[in-house]
């Protein structure tokens, strides 16, 4: 197959010399017949590194948000990239493009006779022997028709192939129409350190150097590069282009050199009809770079990161060699603060049966470890030792918060097939737009926080043809521990009215659309605002909110506060009023405190694109009209009204937001002991 590419380049090669008589022209009009032809692959590599460039914010802040995780780091980009369409490794396929047409290249350049001039096979084949009789096989080499040109014009090799039968005097007259000088020097010429043919070693490393000091500037991709990736793959660039300059005659060179210079003519074109900067958002791009140096500063160190893979060994090798192998039930947390959403129904579980609860973390500062019971046995498992440990536990029940089981590294176990998977929700809404396509697919049992998620849960089963799962109207724990919180601390009217404002992380937030203008309409006005920045934004984002706090460093007024430290969670449950957009959190202090929301209608966070093919409607869409009012990115600067309004209508929106909690969460103030005794009657059924 690779002959037929020479053998096409060579044609190629042959109507280029045939058309302008000169081989230095057929040269340069080749290299440009190549351009033009690649020309469609040039346009895919553009958007293709756009692509990839439009989304390096995400993969930023993904890298900043699991630091000191690399393994769940690459998890989350892979389904960055599975959501975006980028498949990295496309993009070498024009890398993988150019080796074999350069060696392509060089190998007609090597065999002039066959591709230019045309000789028939057999008198090549009589000139190889009579060249192999007088040099010796050992000396001829892939050049060996170059050699043979240049013994056949100088006489030497004259007679050896008249008298082997080579047509010499066809041979000669073929040669003497052969116009292969350019700039005064043979193009089949190996180029030395002497001489005018030294001008193509120079012109080559310099055009290389040029075409990568211009890529490493506006090429879309290559200027996002850092260390080896910009500065290493330019020097592997010049370093060859040095090697080849003095090792390959001078017409593959002036192909190299001519070469260079279409790239750089096709970069800036591709970079004029497909401008990058109408796709790509580089503020944005520059932000997160400044976010993950922010994070670089907490990444842990090699010794910290050895001690604690340590760590995740040992306990690896104690749960696997504590008795019973079979546990009765193991509960998995991603990571310290998800232990709330377990509290209640371990509780349950340990005050009322015998059972031993194992408890997994791949946080080693989980706040589990705090915790002193000897029937409640914490372990720090990560990284590789997690996946391994997942393919290979054996219990009776499992219970996670974490979504996407077997969709990437972490699967059911090949060991025990008679697990029992059982999903917790870590917030009250919708199944279908917040998580992921599939992402509860391979669980078989979810405990859901109210009858409405039976319903979207059965009718995504019927539409993707789905086995049926067991459901569980089990409620929302961590929903009771807010409200006992929140009764605790008791209730006082404020002489000032506290107002909240707590949006989402997600791209398109209130602080990234209209927090100017919320502001200003709510500020002056008798009101206390609060700015809580929702603490994955801080993370993320930790620059654009400090150029909102920068804003407002001159104001006089001492009704505004913002809140960084999210140690605590009072602020939002003594406001009288919250203001998000597509936070769970707002729902929260509604569900809570009975109070209104203003809810600003930003673009949704949505994580199943699929989600809309569902006739049943998303929870958090439902109810937006119903506990409280809404207002659009550009109308939040009439915000004051409509605060006025439902201030105002707070005892009203007690009684809808009581009835529409009652009816949405189930068995409120009871979920650790349904969830818990539904887990222990289980397990009293496996031990039958």
């Amino acid at each position: 197959m690779f002959q037929s590419v020479i053998d096409l380049l060579g044609r190629l090669m042959e109507l280029c010399y045939s058309t302008s008589g000169s081989y230095g022209l057929a040269i340069l009009i080749f290299t440009v017949a190549v351009k033009i032809v690649f020309l469609p692959l040039s346009v895919w590599q553009q958007k293709n590194s756009i692509k990839m460039v439009k989304i390096q914010p995400e993969v930023n802040q993904i890298k900043a948000q699991y630091i000191n995780d690399s393994a769940k780091a690459g998890e989350e980009q892979l389904a960055l990239y599975k959501r975006a369409g980028y498949r990295p490794l496309v993009g070498l396929i024009p890398t993988l493009i150019q080796i074999p047409l350069i060696i392509g290249v060089i190998s007609v350049v090597y065999n002039p006779l066959h591709y230019l001039l045309h000789i028939p096979p057999t008198s090549i084949e009589v000139l190889h022997s009579s060249l192999d009789a007088f040099l010796g096989t050992d000396k001829l080499g892939l050049a060996w028709q170059i050699k043979a040109i240049r013994l056949l014009e100088n006489g030497e090799l004259t007679m050896a192939a008249a008298s082997a039968g080579a047509p010499v005097e066809t041979l000669l007259t073929a040669l003497r129409g052969f116009d292969r000088t350019l700039l005064g020097c043979d193009l089949l010429q190996i180029p030395g350190f002497h001489g005018m043919i030294l001008i193509y070693p120079v012109l080559a490393i310099v055009s290389t150097l040029l075409l990568c000091l211009l890529q490493n500037r506006a090429n879309v991709l290559q200027r996002e590069q850092k260390g080896f990736g910009r500065w290493g793959t330019s020097l592997i660039m010049i370093l060859l282009a040095a090697y080849l300059s003095f090792t390959v005659p001078a017409a593959a060179v002036l192909y190299w050199t001519a070469g260079n210079i279409l790239s750089i003519a096709v970069m800036y074109l591709m970079n004029a009809a497909i401008n990058p900067h109408r796709y790509i958002d580089y503020p944005a791009l520059e932000k997160s770079k400044k976010v993950l140096e922010e994070a670089q500063k907490n990444k842990k160190t090699r010794n910290e990161l050895k001690q604690e893979a340590m760590r995740s060994k040992a306990d690896y090798k104690r749960f696997l060699e504590s008795a019973p192998i079979k546990k009765d039930i193991v509960f998995y947390s991603v990571r310290d603060g998800f232990y709330k959403y377990f509290s209640d129904t371990i509780e349950y579980i340990l005050d009322n049966s015998d059972i031993t609860i194992h408890y997994i973390t791949s946080d080693a500062e989980d706040e589990v470890f705090t915790k002193t019971s000897g029937r409640f046995i914490p372990y720090y498992i990560a990284g590789n030792d997690l996946i391994v440990l997942f393919m290979k536990i054996s219990a009776k029940i499992m219970v996670m918060t974490m979504p996407d089981l077997q969709q990437f590294y972490l699967k059911r176990s090949i060991v025990d097939k008679d697990i029992d998977y059982v999903y917790m929700f870590h917030y009250p809404l919708s199944t279908t737009m917040v998580l992921r396509k599939g992402a509860l697919d391979y669980y078989d049992t979810i405990m859901c926080v109210g009858k409405f998620q039976f319903a979207e849960i059965r009718e995504t089963e019927k539409l993707y043809d789905l086995p049926e799962k067991k459901l569980v109207a089990s409620g929302y724990g961590f929903l009771e521990q807010l409200q006992k919180a929140f009764d605790s601390a008791g209730h006082r009217e404020h002489e000032q009215q506290e107002i909240l404002i707590a949006p989402s992380w997600n791209e398109g937030n209130i602080l990234d659309s209209c927090i100017y203008d919320l502001l200003d309409s709510l500020l002056g006005k008798g009101f206390k605002v609060t700015v809580r920045p929702h603490p994955e934004y801080m993370r993320r984002y930790g620059s654009r909110m400090q150029e909102i706090i920068n804003n407002y460093i001159e104001y006089k007024g001492d009704d505004l506060y913002f809140e960084t430290d999210f140690s605590s969670s009072n602020s939002l449950f003594e406001s009288d009023l919250v203001i998000s957009d597509w936070s769970g959190a707002a729902y929260e202090f509604a569900f809570v405190t009975k109070r209104p929301v203003l809810l600003i209608d930003t673009p949704m966070k949505v994580n199943n694109p699929e989600y809309d093919r569902l006739p049943v409607e998303p929870l958090e869409i439902t109810l937006r009209d119903q506990v409280g009012k809404r207002l659009t990115p550009s109308d939040a600067k009439n915000a004051f009204k409509i605060v006025c309004f439902l201030l105002t209508q707070k005892e009203a929106y007690k009684k809808i937001i009581t009835e529409i909690r009652d009816r949405t969460i189930a068995n409120f103030g009871n979920c650790g002991k349904v969830t818990g005794q539904y887990l222990l009657d289980e397990l009293a059924k496996h031990r039958l």
